[in-house]
């Protein structure tokens, strides 16, 4: 108390100055129109300014829980993609085709056996021959071997190793792996694979020579693989070209649809019949 009071007697000039300062400036501000109106506006200004700076600070933590927001509703909407997919699939084969027949139910029609897990790629690899990247979802968030992992544009690999929290991907970007695929508008079935040399481009094999193929058209996954829902995107075709070796295949350039050097947010492609699949391939085995 003592060294308050000190403080006060040693600054009274200037506490007193700054009190008649703060008496005059009101009295100028409260009974002069013009500089009332000065004074409000600037007021305004301030108070706007800060509030835009909380609002842009507020939406900045608010980011993460409205990315998680949409990444739900894209899982919901691809899935009811699939099970459309599907339909269409299984409606394609009705015969006869007509409509009463392709109202009856039956088994032609299945619940769809693929769903999703969002997740973030949290380290990638894109520039050696074998890629791979890491995701910060594991066995305690449903994951396991063999799941196949997308993005909002096209495939991007295969998970090959777990942890409880974590997950190890081979990328598309590996030339280990190879993608069961399809020219979307002739249905030809082929592989994709890529030969480690651009990042955005990758091979379609196995196309014979005597099928059709257009600069343009759209490659897609094939429902002969068991990693992915038929007829995900994968990328475009960009050229087509004569084999080197003279084998009765065309050498076919695809385009990525996935950027695999902005890849961040994807998704894990969940499989109900993996067990089943994998069980069912270990049988096959015995037969060799």
């Amino acid at each position: 108390m003592q060294r308050l009071l000190e403080l006060f007697f040693r600054y009274n000039n200037l506490l007193f100055f700054i009190f008649l300062q703060w008496i005059s400036l009101y009295l100028v501000f409260r009974y002069n129109d013009f500089h009332h109106e000065v004074l409000g506006s600037y007021l305004i200004s301030i108070s706007g300014y800060i509030q835009e700076k909380n609002h842009a600070i507020r939406s900045y933590f608010l980011l993460a829980e409205e990315n998680e927001k949409l990444m739900k509703e894209n899982i919901e909407l691809k899935q009811k993609l699939v099970q459309t997919q599907e339909a269409l699939n299984a409606a394609r084969y009705r015969i006869p085709y007509s409509r009463k027949f392709n109202l009856l139910p039956d088994s032609l029609f299945p619940v769809s056996v693929f769903s999703f897990i969002p997740g973030r790629i949290v380290q990638n690899s894109i520039y050696d021959p074998y890629n791979f990247f890491l995701v910060n979802k594991g066995t305690k968030h449903g994951v396991y071997k063999e799941m196949g992992v997308i993005s909002s544009d096209g495939v991007v690999g295969i998970i090959i190793e777990t942890s409880e929290n974590y997950s190890l991907g081979m990328s598309l970007l590996n030339k280990h792996l190879r993608i069961s695929s399809k020219i979307k508008s002739t249905n030809i079935h082929g592989t994709i694979h890529w030969r480690g040399n651009n990042p955005k481009i990758v091979h379609l094999e196995y196309v014979p020579l005597h099928i059709p193929v257009q600069v343009g058209d759209t490659v897609i996954t094939s429902s002969y693989s068991n990693f992915f829902p038929e007829g995900y995107h994968i990328g475009k075709i960009i050229e087509v070209k004569d084999p080197k070796d003279g084998q009765g295949f065309h050498e076919i350039l695809v385009l990525l649809a996935t950027d695999f050097y902005k890849l961040e947010n994807i998704y894990l492609v969940q499989n109900q019949h993996h067990t089943e699949i994998q069980t069912l391939k270990q049988r096959i085995l015995q037969y060799k």
